[in-house]
């Protein structure tokens, strides 16, 4: 009898959380050369939108979520990673991504993500996210209060 692999196996689990991590990378250089004038949060929440759609994760989970829903969905899933500096910023959320999609790969992860995510654990603990979201996001900020 023939033994079939499960898609789930560590194999599989490397091999997929690898590919996050480079599709991720690659669609947050295509953002930033196509807009190289937007803010770093910008380019995290539009590559998240982006690697979404085309893994076809709206359709995954049950009932579609609208444009709006998303997009909100993307800044949210990525407000974090905005008050890192490229590489990092993306490395951490590639990272993110591996633990939401592959859990038993991301434990390979954690040291590393949690070196990445000092910073913000750190201003979210003394309370000064918000000095280092302007300061990284100055044109969201800006358009944020005048509109």
């Amino acid at each position: 009898m023939r033994m079939m692999r499960s898609k789930y196996d560590a194999f599989n689990q490397a091999a997929v959380a690898k590919r996050i991590l480079s599709i991720t990378s690659e669609i947050y250089e295509k953002v930033r050369s196509e807009r190289p004038d937007k803010d770093e949060h910008f380019y995290l929440a539009t590559t998240w939108l982006r690697r979404f759609f085309s893994c076809k994760q709206a359709y995954q989970h049950g009932e579609k979520l609208s444009d709006e829903e998303l997009g909100n969905l993307s800044w949210t899933e990525t407000i974090n990673f905005s008050i890192l500096t490229p590489p990092n910023s993306v490395r951490a959320m590639g990272l993110y991504m591996v633990y939401k999609e592959c859990p038993k790969e991301y434990l390979k992860h954690v040291k590393e993500y949690n070196t990445l995510m000092a910073l913000v654990t750190e201003v979210k603990k003394n309370g000064t996210f918000m000095d280092f979201y302007k300061q990284m996001n100055p044109r969201i900020v800006m358009k944020s209060q005048q509109g």
